[in-house]
């Protein structure tokens, strides 16, 4: 079921509660029977120092492990996080989603965007599908700055994790965005929502 909880931004809290981080990531382990924190780094896919930093409570976990863990309980009907958010599949989802599109005027605008370098046709699909003239429009809907998506478009970076999670929200409907934000940014929540999946087996409903 979707969130009915929406906020203007994304908020951050600086502080780190130590005792919730280790809580999650034994939370993880017990739940998704991983034996050791090496282990666990490795399942994750980051460096076991990551690990250490976060049980000395210099470090959070990161957002993408934390949708890592949301793939793990099977928030997404359809399919995981990580897959969802990869450029090509995302760029074809929002050029899909646009219902007033003819199918053969989709098939040809796949066709000229598969052209693209992936990052690129991600931003174009996106700019099509929410039916925006300008780059700087598209920025504002994303909520990121003019030099971002310029930075796309001259291939020296890709579109962060965040702008893609507004733009999958557009193409799932299963989620909001602030209240997806807001879930992984608590740790104590997610520790409690792996515990229950653990004992139903479960896909869970988190939100």
């Amino acid at each position: 079921m979707k969130s009915t909880i929406r906020a203007k931004s994304v908020r951050h809290d600086g502080a780190i509660n130590t005792e919730a981080e280790c809580k999650l990531l034994d939370s993880i382990r017990s739940g998704f029977n991983i034996p050791t924190d090496a282990a666990l780094a490795a399942w994750l896919g980051i460096d076991k120092s990551m690990i250490s930093s976060v049980r000395a409570g210099t470090r959070k976990l990161g957002l993408l492990q934390r949708l890592k863990v949301l793939d793990r309980v099977g928030f997404l009907k359809t399919r995981t996080f990580v897959e969802s958010l990869l450029p090509e599949r995302l760029a074809h989802d929002l050029v899909l989603l646009n219902q007033r599109m003819a199918s053969q005027q989709i098939d040809q605008e796949l066709a000229r965007l598969d052209a693209q370098n992936e990052n690129v046709k991600l931003i174009e699909a996106a700019k099509l599908s929410l039916q925006l003239k300008t780059d700087a429009e598209l920025a504002h809907v994303l909520e990121v700055g003019d030099t971002t998506i310029s930075m796309v478009r001259s291939n020296k970076s890709g579109l962060g994790l965040l702008p893609k999670l507004r733009l999958l929200e557009r193409v799932t409907s299963e989620f909001q965005f602030q209240s997806l934000v807001d879930f992984l940014e608590s740790s104590s929540q997610l520790a409690d929502a792996i515990d229950r999946w653990a004992k139903t087996g479960h896909r869970l409903t988190i939100f």
